[in-house]
């Protein structure tokens, strides 16, 4: 918008006083000349518009597994070259949940991605391939870009496979991954489009409402008054009454919030039993993703220090090291414990607000 009010300031501007240049025109000529600088302005406001090309040859690329041949490296797909010949791609060994990554040395917002399939043969190991964009160096921990690759488009022999990231992902980094599989990764050229940085503004940390959340723990107190549901009742009152408790002295007790809906979860915040027994909360693990089993996801943050349980009603605060991609976020303690919550928030990337 501000630049196409740019273009109108110019055409007065030009109608105002002449330009050296259309000086000497006469009245219909320059009426053109100045059409004609209208309609190169407008131009380069659309093409700044427009997602282009960016060039990631040579860039900084790994990937899971070289193969074993040492031939075939990470920076094969970034190299330049258009051949779909095996001599001209990278080329994991044959491993579980396979990855690649390119590492583009700033943000850039990504609107396009595109990979130029194997030719010589074998083209249908990208079946299921994803591909991703964002700042984390954990291929996983970032957003995808458009759908995973078919077996109808892994089929054609040197095809090129377009992802469209809608929307623009702000990333520092590209990765490719096949999950759930066990096959080689092969590419053979990795290019990229972007859009102006402006069109992916910073995500701001926002609280996301889990409250009325389905929720879980892996025991409820013998009483049966406090449930898993009671950490996500909205109440902020950390009498026991109004907490979740599991059976005390339980092995590994664990609890768990499903979201319904995947975010990525910045930060955990934890309401501490306030009538007694905070200390208990020491140890406390949270964790962060998109398996229903509490301990297979990431953890966020550290355990729970002393100091921290320590304060009776405390209010603790777990920042996530990087934002984790999760629908469930649970709390666990390893070993024999007793685990006790009065309330859970959790702040994501983008979300409602409560």
């Amino acid at each position: 918008m501000f630049r196409c009010v740019a273009a109108a300031v110019l055409v007065l501007g030009l109608v105002g006083f002449r330009t050296a240049d259309a000086m000497n025109l006469n009245e219909e000529e320059e009426l053109e000349f100045l059409s004609d600088r209208v309609l190169m302005e407008l131009t380069e406001v659309k093409k700044s518009e427009v997602s282009q090309a960016f060039s990631i040859v040579g860039k900084p690329a790994v990937e899971s597994m070289v193969h074993t041949s040492g031939k075939f490296s990470a920076g094969s797909a970034v190299d330049g070259s258009p051949s779909s010949n095996i001599k001209h791609c990278s080329h994991t060994a044959y491993s579980a949940n396979p990855w690649w990554r390119v590492d583009l040395g700033e943000d850039h917002c990504i609107s396009k991605v595109r990979i130029l399939n194997r030719g010589d043969c074998c083209s249908e190991r990208l079946a299921g391939a994803v591909v991703r964009a964002g700042d984390s160096t954990t291929v996983t921990d970032n957003p995808t870009c458009g759908s995973p690759v078919t077996a109808a488009q892994a089929k054609p022999l040197g095809g090129t496979i377009q992802f469209d990231c809608s929307p623009a992902l702000r990333a520092r980094y590209i990765s490719v991954d096949i999950p759930g599989r066990t096959v080689n990764l092969q590419l053979c050229e990795v290019t990229v489009e972007e859009l102006p940085l402006h069109h992916c503004p910073v995500a701001v940390p926002r609280p996301f409402c889990i409250f009325g959340k389905p929720a879980l723990q892996s025991s409820s107190h013998g009483s049966g008054q406090f449930p898993a549901e009671n950490a996500v009742d909205g109440s902020p009152i950390t009498h026991v009454a109004h907490c979740s408790h599991t059976v005390s002295n339980s092995r590994n007790p664990w609890w768990r919030v499903d979201l319904e809906e995947e975010q990525y979860v910045t930060k955990v915040t934890i309401l501490n039993r306030g009538d007694c027994c905070s200390e208990r909360l020491q140890g406390a693990q949270v964790r962060a993703g998109l398996s229903g089993i509490a301990t297979q996801n990431a953890a966020c943050g550290p355990p729970v220090t002393s100091s921290q349980a320590q304060p009776l009603g405390g209010t603790i605060e777990i920042d996530c090291d990087h934002p984790l991609r999760a629908r469930y976020v649970s709390v666990d303690i390893p070993g024999t414990a007793t685990l006790q919550l009065c309330e859970v928030f959790v702040d994501v990337l983008s979300s409602r607000s409560c």
